[in-house]
């Protein structure tokens, strides 16, 4: 018996499969990731408090700093504060689950961009060069605080003092610049879209960019005012 509007009878239906939901999927990741989350902290928590507890593998934090030469810690102010400046600006990072930002996110939005609307093309290369002078302000503290470094004979308390606030220094300058590359990038891409669709609206997320800039330049100026004061190792 066959017809249009025919059915067969539901016991010579198969029953369909049900397939399990993203939720579903989901809940069970987030149960696992929250387990093995818990088993490492306790793991660290454990190692943590047993060396510093037992007193044959005390650990003492003032005695694992002084004991650090202080040309050591300017020397990773200074690599911190280029790598981090030039990582943001140009790359992007495995440690943030490989987001793009800097000059890496505003190039690919402008080539893409470009092939549609080429008239793009010139006037948003302002925002590739906000990106590479966060690079240049990497540089620019690294050349003021390098020559702070020089030989010294012991590790007096104001060698000590010029090493720890060098590094401190590279430190804030390579967060500074790392944040404004991810502003100034997110922003710059966008910015390449919406000049494609109304042309009217660059100058307006301009300012907006130069504002976000501003922050490498914050950093900038507080590695300088805590760097210059500073007298050269001896």
């Amino acid at each position: 018996m066959s017809g249009v509007g025919y059915r067969p009878p539901a016991e010579m239906v198969a029953p369909e499969s049900e397939a399990p939901s993203p939720q579903s999927y989901y809940s069970w990741y987030s149960l696992y990731y929250w387990i093995l989350g818990i088993l490492i902290i306790a793991l660290v928590v454990y190692i943590t408090v047993d060396t510093l507890t037992r007193p044959d593998t005390q650990f003492i934090v003032g005695r694992f700093i002084l004991g650090i030469s202080p040309y050591i810690w300017g020397s990773l102010g200074l690599a911190i504060s280029l790598s981090l400046s030039a990582l943001g600006a140009g790359w992007y990072t495995f440690v943030l689950l490989l987001i793009p930002r800097g000059i890496f996110t505003i190039g690919s939005t402008l080539l893409g961009t470009t092939v549609k609307v080429p008239r793009v093309r010139t006037k948003n290369l302002i925002s590739v060069l906000l990106c590479e002078a966060v690079a240049i302000y990497g540089i620019i503290t690294n050349v003021i605080m390098s020559g702070k470094l020089a030989q010294y004979s012991s590790a007096t308390p104001q060698n000590c003092h010029i090493g720890y606030a060098i590094f401190w220094a590279g430190v804030t300058v390579g967060i500074a610049e790392f944040s404004c590359a991810l502003a100034v990038g997110l922003i710059g891409s966008s910015a390449v879209i919406a000049d494609a669709q109304n042309p009217s609206l660059f100058v307006k997320i301009l300012i907006i960019e130069i504002f976000a800039s501003a922050i490498g330049l914050f950093g900038v100026i507080s590695a300088i005012v805590t760097i210059l004061p500073l007298p050269t190792m001896a």
